[in-house]
């Protein structure tokens, strides 16, 4: 089976969905590591999946703003972060446990 289609087949209906979403949506664990980004993601930040997953969310948020966000559980907090090329701009982010 070609390559596309064997990760679409072994991937979940959900996990695709988030996947091709045209938000930006990303993943942490408890260690505030990203465990997931999406396409959208990539665009926005200008960093590959593969540069992003595995690293605390520091590299994409300053701590002040995760804080204010978790703060905020559910509701959006505006905040300023820099793209990989170092052009700053905004994002409403939300921070919701599941």
């Amino acid at each position: 089976m070609p390559g596309f289609l064997s990760r679409l087949f072994l991937k979940s209906p959900h996990t695709l969905a988030l996947e091709n979403a045209p938000q930006a949506i990303l993943c942490s664990n408890e260690q505030q590591v990203v465990t997931f980004f999406n396409q959208a993601a990539e665009q926005l930040w200008g960093y590959s999946k593969a540069s992003v997953i595995g690293q605390p969310l520091r590299k994409l948020f300053a701590q002040a703003h995760l804080n204010a966000a978790d703060s905020n559980q559910g509701a959006p907090v505006e905040v300023q972060v820099s793209k990989a090329d170092g052009k700053m701009f905004w994002v409403e982010l939300v921070i919701s446990r599941v």
